[in-house]
């Protein structure tokens, strides 16, 4: 069974080129033991019981090097412990409603989760962050009750190996934090990339690197698979969206995320 953490990378959208989407499948038998090593990483760096970790701000109580250290730590337990990153990216430029991209995006990545599920021969469930959404309640439910909807298609879909649908919150468990960190890093390189192409900074590229062993691989040539890693729409029109994706996959090849 997998807890499928359930993030968001983006609250403003005209800040950045490209939006991420996702989260983070956790092993249901690896839970006690990441919980306890987030804990540990915790108090060793000081942090206050109630003290809520996110990518960003850097706590009050604590440097920048060791909230950097804190963040790192977090997500090499994660991939000791087999947790698999499931997102999608998007190109702001074809966002046409920020509301309707997110609501795709949730059931798009969700669908993915649902077909790791079924290459793993397990089941999961799916937590989701409530953003201040008064409204999430009645949302999963209707998700749970007749499926989600994707873009390309008409009809609604079960997802057959997932179990329920709850809402989650930063605060609530460390593994919201740990979505947050992870979701937050990859947005943070992505779009150093988009500002800075070719010379993005070192600080962008170490985050992909650690980052990387957390991507489901495909089993037979070993690239990343595209139910962890999705480039959305799937059909692109335009040579200089082309391009700009393009360009993205490359500069993620270099940190080992070799995306198809």
């Amino acid at each position: 069974m997998y807890l499928f953490y359930l993030g968001n990378a983006d609250a403003d959208l005209t800040t950045s080129e490209f939006f991420v989407r996702g989260g983070i499948a956790i092993p249901a038998s690896s839970a006690l033991e990441l919980h306890r090593e987030i804990e540990s990483i915790r108090n060793k760096a000081g942090l206050d019981a109630e003290q809520i970790i996110k990518f960003e701000p850097c706590p009050p109580c604590i440097g920048n090097e060791t909230f950097t250290a804190v963040k790192e730590n977090i997500v090499h337990s994660a991939s000791k412990k087999s947790c698999i990153i499931i997102v999608t990216i998007t190109l702001r430029e074809l966002i046409k409603d920020t509301q309707d991209t997110r609501r795709e995006e949730m059931n798009r990545v969700a669908l993915h989760f649902d077909c790791f599920l079924n290459h793993s021969g397990t089941h999961g469930l799916i937590l989701v962050d409530r953003l201040n959404n008064r409204q999430i309640d009645s949302y999963l439910c209707r998700k749970f009750a007749v499926g989600i909807k994707e873009s390309s298609c008409s009809q609604f879909i079960r997802l057959e190996r997932v179990v329920g649908y709850h809402p989650a919150a930063i605060g609530q468990s460390h593994f919201s934090s740990l979505v947050d960190i992870v979701l937050g890093s990859l947005r943070y390189a992505v779009n150093a990339y988009s500002e800075h192409g070719e010379c993005a900074t070192g600080t962008a590229r170490d985050m992909l690197r650690i980052l990387e062993p957390l991507f489901y691989r495909d089993p037979f040539n070993h690239t990343v698979h595209n139910i962890s890693l999705s480039f959305s729409p799937s059909k692109i029109k335009l040579g200089k969206h082309r391009k700009r994706y393009n360009g993205l996959k490359a500069y993620l090849k270099e940190a080992g995320i070799n995306a198809t």
